[in-house]
């Protein structure tokens, strides 16, 4: 594949990326406009209150003198972006825990479920300069470059908040706003650390939890009263939220509200109808391997696609995992089939996943029934005695689970497909311990 498919080092939508604060301002001088000047002054401006900046000229005693720079961005809209970052990769690694995590796709889905379910609003929030809000305990220092303007260029300055790429800022955030959430009430899930929990009542008495997701500085908020938490984020621990209102993007994913009985009039393409051929085994695949070129483009192309699943399409699951086999060593027929992938995707744009409240009805089923106990005969449900008390309408678990014996015609490797259902929507599928191969 030619270098055509790659934007020009230095590029991105056809416009100039700065490296450097001087190299921005010869750009903004040789266009005639003031667009990175303009960005390079909010950010700052925003910035501004992560330092110290002191009278002294030498080296502080206890401190350590790490880098900074000004990294720039052109956002999908064209608008320009500047942000001040440390060169944490300096500094030693800290004795307290810096990991920080983030609310799992499950929970996301869990949640837009509990909202249709029990019929209250779901608002999304960004907050501005998050990791700003937080303090740091690392002892770092920066000599200010010309982002900081002519008067205070060249002094010492005392990083006192979690800046951006500090080792530890992630989870000083983390534990500053899970502080705030504990101040407002909320209980943070056993079963996922970042879905914030509090009992809440609805004017016809109607009990259920409201929640809040935090991912890093995105937030879901699932309430009847979302306001009044917006309200207390915003004026009592003065956040700065943006982007506020129902989700209509989270995550890269598109959210709307609609109408479940339409889905049955979508009109799809049937001229392709599997991401993959009927019965296609890619091991058995002898033509040529790629280059390192498009070894990369291959990966590139897997890691969309793993996206996408990630965001819901369910229906390239098994897919992608088959391919995403052979990415350190793909052939050209894996390429040519993983764009046939993408076609299968063109031709099927109008795929949703809905968050249907609606429960299945099993009444009708005639089931088996197995003894297991030979098997398994110390076999017993675990129920934790620790669960929050249950409010709102109840869920309805199922379970569809299917396997592919030996398909592997070289490993006689086999595949095993789980996906687990809330009422009639799948919540998890194609994880690692859900969808894995099984050996025999």
């Amino acid at each position: 594949m030619s270098q055509s498919h790659r934007l020009r080092t230095g590029y991105k939508f056809g416009l100039r990326v700065p490296n450097t604060v001087q190299e921005a301002l010869e750009i903004d001088k040789e266009r005639g406009d003031t667009f990175w000047q303009d960005a390079i002054n909010k950010e700052m401006s925003n910035v501004r209150i992560a330092f110290d900046i002191r009278s002294e000229k030498n080296a502080l005693p206890g401190y350590q003198r790490i880098p900074h720079q000004l990294i720039f961005e052109i956002k999908m809209d064209f608008t320009r972006k500047a942000r001040l970052v440390a060169g944490g990769h300096k500094t030693a690694p800290p004795t307290d825990l810096t990991y920080s995590s983030v609310v799992s796709r499950e929970s996301v889905r869990i949640a837009f479920l509990a909202a249709a379910l029990n019929d209250v609003d779901i608002v999304a929030a960004d907050v501005g300069n998050a990791y700003l809000n937080a303090v740091t305990k690392e002892k770092v220092y920066i000599v200010t470059g010309p982002e900081f303007g002519p008067l205070e260029q060249g002094k010492i300055a005392v990083i006192v908040r979690a800046l951006y790429r500090l080792k530890s800022s992630g989870a000083m955030l983390r534990s500053h706003f899970a502080g705030n959430l504990r101040d407002m009430g909320f209980t943070s899930s056993l079963g996922d650390p970042d879905v914030w929990l509090r009992e809440a009542t609805k004017s016809d008495g109607s009990e259920y939890y409201e929640y809040i997701l935090v991912y890093v500085d995105d937030l879901l908020i699932v309430s009847h009263e979302p306001n009044k938490i917006l309200h207390i984020l915003e004026h009592h621990f003065k956040y700065r939220l943006k982007d506020v209102g129902p989700p209509k993007r989270y995550l890269g994913a598109t959210i709307e509200k609609v109408n479940v009985e339409r889905f049955g009039k979508l009109k799809y393409n049937n001229k392709i109808t599997t991401p993959l051929p009927k019965d296609y085994h890619p091991e058995l695949d002898t033509s040529e391997f790629l280059d390192d070129e498009n070894i990369e483009v291959y990966q590139s192309y897997m890691g969309i696609l793993r996206w996408g699943v990630e965001l819901g399409r369910i229906d390239l699951a098994q897919s992608c995992s088959l391919m995403a086999r052979y990415s350190n060593a793909p052939r050209r027929d894996h390429l040519d089939k993983v764009l046939g992938i993408f076609a299968y995707v063109k031709k099927h744009l109008q795929s949703r996943l809905v968050f249907d409240y609606r429960a299945r009805n099993w009444s009708k089923i005639r089931w088996l029934e197995h003894d297991w106990s030979d098997f398994y005969p110390d076999a017993f449900e675990c129920v934790p005695t620790n669960a929050p008390k249950p409010r709102g309408k109840a869920m309805q678990i199922n379970m569809f689970c299917d396997a592919s014996h030996a398909t592997d015609l070289i490993t006689r490797r086999s595949t095993t497909g789980i996906i687990i259902f809330l009422h009639t929507r799948s919540v998890v599928f194609e994880k690692t311990k859900y969808y894995r191969d099984v050996y025999f």
